[in-house]
């Protein structure tokens, strides 16, 4: 596990050193590319994990015991910072999160990872195939 965190030390380094562009001191990409579990995870932020509540650090070693692994991955600070943030999400097995999730962003609320993702000065975009689209209400 020290090697691990050495590696997320590093690679949050390599970030620090190589994007020059800053939005208040943080890294900016210009374009973060994600997806979306069916659990509202995404870029390896999952439900009920530590790395959700990090303010501080940009790459962190997450321990995802639903997957009984630790995975690296990018925290909020660094994902909102990004000029653009794009989730691609696919399929009817994601339908239904979806719907959640557009229904829990409307009423304010943020019960999924997925939705911790709110660039403070990008732009964020949804691109959803056909199947992953939510069905409209039958009247």
């Amino acid at each position: 596990m020290v090697a691990e965190h050495g590696e997320a030390d590093a690679y949050e380094k390599l970030v620090l050193d190589r994007v020059k562009k800053r939005r208040d001191g943080i890294p900016a990409f210009d374009l973060i590319l994600l997806g979306m579990g069916d659990d509202g995870h995404t870029a390896s932020l999952f439900p009920g994990t530590r790395a959700l509540e990090e303010r501080t650090r940009l790459v962190v070693m997450n321990e995802v015991p639903q997957k009984q692994t630790t995975r690296m991955t990018f925290t909020y600070p660094l994902i909102n910072a990004a000029d653009r943030v794009w989730a691609l999400i696919a399929g009817k097995d994601k339908r239904e999160k979806v719907t959640e999730c557009s229904a829990a962003r409307a009423r304010g609320e943020h019960p999924y990872p997925i939705l911790g993702v709110e660039p403070t000065e990008g732009d964020l975009c949804w691109w959803l195939d056909e199947a992953a689209q939510p069905q409209s209400p039958k009247n």
